[in-house]
């Protein structure tokens, strides 16, 4: 019997597969090619009526201007239906086949985009995937006439997105609103033990969706649906005869209608994961005449994998820069030998924006001076190591990715894997050299989960918390007064560290030019800016500071001056629009703000109000909430905190939170009221 270890090298690196076509060879006598079923669905649309098969798009498609259930959709999905087989080869081998057909409706200028279609598929020599039969074909109405454009192959392009992996990207031509795209495709893989997430739901209405999944008898699958949504379900056995031995295959039908679009809302960093959908997890397989083999994995089976493949194998490469390691101070504390070990890479290798779990050759990547960030945090590592740290690797899942659980072992689990190195006195440091705005113990908010994997050969697996690596803080100091014009003057200073840090960076990045960037502050916060001041902007560096001479108007009426001392607002009671929620809140990361406002009261001015002190705490997110104003002679001072501790808030909170986000941003209205004398 093989055992699962093995087959998880398969299912990963596709190194074993031919231990099984050899097994099935030896079965030739017995098995031959089983003919693939067909399957045709005919229904009727909400809307419209609706033919499914290929090519016959309707007039009443194409006059249709409104999705009747939903008159915000910008498009709506008509009609898809997936086919999924796992069948023989004629070679004796299992092979899977996926087939699609799509239609899909544009009914808003929003929804032109639904005409760009992509489909991943594995590049192995072993285990190959292709896919054909691609076909796009946009209906347009013009003078009462159905009028087809079909897509050129030149709209088809193949990018690499991985070693083992790569996106056929394909556009549908001509699409503008009122038109009707239809696409079709199949996927022809040797992967027979993974079968994709069948998904139901999107984020434009679905009309009717159909969905077949058909695996022979010898296979045990566990088959799981997933979401909230009322989906139709099947199942029946077919008998199947090969030279006179009986068989079964297992055929079950999904279908829902009507479906509703799924609606974005603030913090969900997967949106895909509450989708109503269907997952199927091979088990085992048991040929006639054999011993039952058992796929069921364990998290140690995937540690061993990834530390046995080459994925470590080039992780614990030599380092690349010896002479320019040996060349470094040796003193200094951990965290700037650290950082000096990234520098030293990153002025030799640039990011190619890309993140990837499989490692190129170090070698190869220096020489072409570009890499992902694996091939990056690979060169990190060796320099690290020959200047005497203990480096591990942390295979992660992006939070964009979907949760990873420690209960439901996975077998590609993993989207990259960052660094930890191990101090001269134990503490510990994590690092990715791929992220731009990133710094020790600072990453990306899509790295920021539970259970990143910590894994070396011959060990036990770890799970690792990654969600406060850093101090998150933004600081903000204000001193201000009033110019003879009445115009509110000041010196505004604000210091980000950690995940603030990492978020402004980004920001600042976008901008081409940064006087583009000091006109949106300007135009946000309704002030002049002049003298302004950046610092450690594009610097690998744990913080970002911004400093400038601000002018703003304000508010006046009669003998009286108005003046808001929030410059800067940071919650607002539009975050939570909606009335209700279904999923659960995933704020980016924890932080915490401090803001101060100083104010001098001008000559022939008293002071007639001061915003009230407030205090509010919400325990779900562990925060809290205080303002304080205070007047000491002609100094006004406002002091506000704010600090949140908890990421994520279980659905069940959402209009606890709603009414917590309406108390914060109250705050913000109040005003400091001057009287002339």
């Amino acid at each position: 019997m093989i055992g699962a270890q093995k087959y998880e090298k398969i299912t990963i690196f596709g190194t074993d597969v031919e231990i099984y076509k050899s097994l099935l060879a030896m079965k030739r006598s017995v098995l031959c090619l089983v003919a693939l079923l067909t399957m045709i669905f005919h229904m009727s649309a909400q809307s419209v009526t609706l033919n499914n098969r290929f090519g016959k798009v309707s007039k009443e498609e194409l006059e249709m201007t409104e999705y009747e259930l939903d008159s915000a959709a910008v498009a709506v999905v008509l009609y898809e239906n997936r086919s999924i087989r796992v069948d023989l080869s004629a070679n004796g081998s299992f092979v899977k086949d996926i087939d699609v057909h799509m239609r899909i409706k544009v009914l808003k200028e929003e929804g032109v985009d639904w005409g760009d279609f992509s489909v991943l598929k594995y590049v192995s020599q072993s285990v190959p995937e292709i896919v054909t039969g691609i076909e796009v074909v946009t209906y347009n109405l013009e003078n009462g006439k159905i009028v087809p454009t079909k897509m050129s192959r030149k709209f088809i392009y193949t990018e690499e997105v991985s070693s083992s992996l790569q996106r056929i990207s394909f556009y549908a031509q001509d699409v503008k609103v009122g038109s009707v795209i239809e696409v079709k495709y199949n996927i022809h893989s040797d992967r027979f033990w993974e079968i994709d997430d069948v998904f139901f739901q999107k984020t434009i209405p679905v009309n009717w969706v159909e969905s077949q999944v058909s695996i022979p008898g010898f296979f045990t699958f566990n088959k799981k649906l997933h979401g909230s949504l009322h989906v139709q379900y099947d199942s029946k056995v077919e008998p199947k005869n090969l030279f006179g031995y009986q068989y079964e295959v297992a055929v079950d039908k999904f279908n829902a209608v009507d479906v509703p679009a799924f609606k974005r809302e603030p913090y969900i960093y997967y949106p895909t994961q509450y989708f109503s959908s269907v997952s199927y997890d091979i088990r085992s397989l048991r040929l006639p005449g054999m011993d039952t083999q058992y796929y069921g994995v364990t998290w140690q089976d995937v540690d061993d994998t990834y530390a046995s493949s080459q994925i470590m194998t080039r992780f614990r490469s030599q380092c690349q820069f010896k002479d320019q390691v040996a060349a470094m101070p040796k003193e200094g504390t951990d965290i700037e030998r650290i950082a000096s070990a990234v520098s030293l890479v990153k002025d030799n290798v640039v990011w190619d924006e890309k993140y990837r779990i499989f490692p190129e050759p170090p070698g190869q990547v220096v020489k072409n001076r570009s890499g992902s960030n694996v091939d990056i945090n690979c060169l990190i590592a060796g320099c690290l190591r020959e200047m005497g740290y203990t480096v591990d690797m942390i295979l992660i899942k992006f939070r964009s990715s979907g949760f990873l659980l420690d209960f439901q072992p996975e077998r590609n689990p993993y989207d990259t894997f960052i660094l930890k190195v191990t101090g001269s006195d134990g503490q510990e440091y994590y690092l990715d050299g791929g992220s731009p705005h990133g710094y020790i113990n600072v990453l990306p908010s899509d790295f920021l989960i539970t259970n990143g994997r910590l894994i070396r050969p011959n060990s036990p697996g770890e799970w690792v918390d990654l969600t406060r690596l850093s101090r998150n803080r933004t600081a903000v100091t204000i001193t201000a007064d009033l110019t003879d014009d009445l115009r509110l003057s000041g010196q505004y200073s604000c210091n980000e560290s950690g995940n603030c840090s990492y978020t402004e960076k980004s920001s600042y990045s976008e901008y081409d030019d940064e006087q583009e960037y000091i006109s949106d502050i300007e135009s946000e916060r309704a002030i002049e800016i002049d003298e302004i001041a950046f610092s450690q902007m594009k610097e690998y560096s744990p913080a970002a500071q911004t400093d400038y001479k601000f002018y703003k108007d304000i508010d006046t009426a009669g003998d009286f001056i108005y003046i808001n001392p929030f410059l800067i607002k940071f919650h607002s009671a539009d975050t939570f629009q909606s009335l209700q929620r279904e999923y659960p809140i995933d704020f980016p990361y924890d932080y915490a703000v401090t803001y101060m406002f100083t104010f001098t009261v001008p000559e022939g001015y008293a002071v007639d109000q001061i915003p009230e002190n407030k205090i509010f705490k919400y325990q779900p997110l562990a925060s809290t909430a205080r303002c304080t104003c205070t007047v000491d002679g002609n100094t006004i001072r406002l002091v506000y905190n704010f600090s949140q501790n908890q990421m994520l808030c279980l659905a069940e909170h959402y209009q606890d939170v709603r009414a917590y986000w309406k108390l914060l941003a109250d705050i913000y209205d109040g005003m400091i009221v001057l009287k002339k004398l």
